[in-house]
């Protein structure tokens, strides 16, 4: 609620300026708080996105995947993103032309350009984002590493929860986790204050759910969370 209120508030703020003051009155203000109106509409998308990437569970759909290839359309995307800036620097590294993992592509796509988009928050005055990619004996390992302002292990810990981010949704790193777990996979991360950060996946061929497989989420929380979770996640499909 309390990311939702905030802009709605800066929406609605708009608008009675707007209707107070009337367009023509100042062009410039208005097409300031135009585009005021325009990325908050954004932002709610993004949160209600978001939102519905964590708390609904999709269906798998695995097979053989060149995570390489995941990898470059993430940078090529990203180089045709506003939130690249010059400064920024982004390299794929490989130690053979294909990774291949069993994976859902779509899924672990978002995976990958939610950790490069973090990475970039984390630069704001630039730096290299560096994805590196190797073939493990049952599976695959996809490194994300950044150059930007680090975490404390304080931080580190509480990361994949929903809405803790200074900025943003506060969705990414929480989408990122729930996608992992449902590949059976895990996300690991190395970081120091003013060192910045490396996020690890870790793709098991062998712990991914086979077509006709239920798709299980062990949810580290109480019993009380849990439930309350459930309703939230019904409330979810109903609307």
């Amino acid at each position: 609620a309390h990311e939702i209120r905030n802009p709605l508030a800066s929406i609605s703020g708009s608008l009675q300026m707007l209707r107070r003051d009337g367009v023509a009155a100042d062009r410039a203000r208005a097409d300031h708080l135009m585009g005021i109106v325009t990325k908050e509409s954004e932002r709610l998308s993004r949160i209600i996105e978001g939102f519905l990437d964590y708390a609904r569970p999709e269906k798998l759909e695995a097979e053989p995947t060149d995570l390489v290839v995941l990898a470059r359309e993430t940078t090529d995307l990203l180089e045709n993103s506003s939130e690249l800036h010059t400064a920024h620097r982004l390299r794929v590294e490989s130690a053979t032309e294909t990774v291949e993992a069993v994976v859902d592509g779509a899924r672990v796509k978002q995976v990958f350009w939610n950790l490069a988009r973090n990475a970039l928050e984390a630069m704001p005055d630039g730096g290299t984002l560096t994805i590196r990619l190797l073939r493990a004996d049952a599976g695959a390992e996809v490194v994300f590493e950044d150059e930007g302002r680090g975490m404390s292990g304080e931080q580190i810990d509480r990361i994949f929860r929903p809405f803790v981010s200074e900025g943003g949704t506060g969705l990414g790193l929480a989408v990122v986790y729930r996608i992992m777990e449902q590949h059976g996979a895990r996300v690991e991360v190395e970081s120091e204050p003013g060192k910045g950060s490396a996020f690890h996946l870790r793709f098991d061929d062998t712990n991914v759910p086979r077509p006709g497989e239920p798709v299980v989420v062990v949810e580290a929380a109480t019993e009380t969370a849990t439930r309350e979770f459930d309703e939230l996640r019904r409330s979810v499909r109903k609307e």
